[in-house]
């Protein structure tokens, strides 16, 4: 008892030290082998360490009492740090010997949720909000709802429970996909940024907002929001849906022999160039122009203007031209200064 002392005291270096040598003992592990591991578990939930605990599980005793209080334990940890998997099996055999224990059911509810099986997770969660009236268990059962297809059933639970639930931002984001589902735009908005107000720094919510303004085909304000939540190097939701939001609002031209990229906004109007008389000025990587023929584009850097300032395409032969309408955007930025011409700028950024 020692050991849970000091587990109580917040001593858990002290515990670790007891039950090192309780593990020592084979006497002890023989006559309390579970109320040794459902301890042991106790102190790596409070330390949030899982160093050696598979071995220390291998040491339950079905025989002995305190068997299906140690595996709750340890299932109810399994779901706590999100290995809902494997804890599963675990809940599913005590309540075959405890059908009636709301705490394994709502952590089945959670496990089920976790992986998937919405209809599994709806039976228990009901069984537990109707037999405890918890509002904690609200938000559980409605995503559950939301997820197995009765969409009206979630929100009539959230919008009747509303008051009572905790307001960390994930009921307001649930409300707002509801929303969204049932084609509600505006009131999904809403939800949307009430969920914001009270998680600001949360992805899910910004990008949950983003889609509803790429619903409305509204892509500047969804650009605005993905643009500041892609990653560099990662291919997650934000980037994804950043490409998607990306390619409503702008066109984009390549390279064809060095993949050199260049955007614009497809609401941009071209302005005037003379190109012959600018072209010299643009950098190498600027764009030479368009083979009329293969219709591709080439940089600078990639096709050099012949004496005459005239750059040929190296498949074709065919001389560039200037006359696509986003040659001439993408040569205005790149240009500074020069009569007649807009000033050098980012052009995606006019935009935002």
């Amino acid at each position: 008892r020692l050991a849970e002392a000091y587990i109580g005291l917040g001593r858990f270096d002290d515990a670790e030290n007891i039950f090192n040598d309780i593990f020592a003992n084979k006497n002890l592990i023989e006559t309390h082998a579970n109320l040794i591991v459902k301890d042991f578990i106790t102190l790596v939930s409070k330390r949030d360490q899982g160093q050696d605990l598979l071995n220390v599980i291998k040491l339950l005793n079905k025989s002995q009492p305190g068997y299906y209080e140690a595996l709750s334990e340890y299932g109810k940890l399994l779901v706590d740090r999100r290995y809902c998997e494997a804890a599963i099996p675990i809940l599913e055999e005590i309540l075959t010997v405890d059908k009636d224990n709301i705490e394994i059911r709502y952590n089945l509810g959670i496990a089920y949720d976790g992986v998937g099986e919405y209809f599994k997770a709806m039976d228990h969660l009901q069984n537990v909000y109707n037999e405890t009236d918890n509002p904690e268990v609200v938000y559980l059962l409605a995503h559950s709802m939301f997820y197995a297809k009765y969409i009206m059933d979630a929100l009539s639970l959230l919008m009747k429970n509303y008051d009572r639930i905790p307001q960390d931002g994930k009921a307001d984001n649930l409300m707002g996909n509801i929303h969204l589902s049932l084609g509600n735009v505006t009131d999904a908005q809403k939800y949307y940024y009430k969920a914001l107000d009270r998680d600001e720094e949360n992805e899910e919510y910004a990008l949950n907002l983003a889609e509803s303004f790429y619903k409305m085909k509204d892509y500047e304000n969804a650009y605005k929001i993905t643009s500041q939540l892609v990653k560099p190097g990662e291919l997650d939701r934000a980037k994804t849906m950043h490409i998607r939001v990306k390619d409503q609002l702008f066109e984009t031209l390549k390279c064809a022999k060095c993949k050199r990229e260049w955007s614009f906004h497809k609401k941009e109007q071209a302005p005037h160039i003379n190109i012959k008389e600018v072209f010299n000025k643009l950098p190498p990587e600027a764009p030479a122009g368009l083979c009329p023929k293969c219709n591709t584009v080439y940089c600078k850097s990639c096709v050099p203007a012949d004496k005459n300032g005239d750059c040929f395409c190296p498949e074709c032969g065919s001389k560039l031209a200037y006359d696509y309408p986003g040659l001439n955007i993408i040569a205005a930025s790149h240009l500074t200064e020069t009569e007649n011409i807009v000033p050098k700028r980012n052009i995606i950024e006019d935009f935002l």
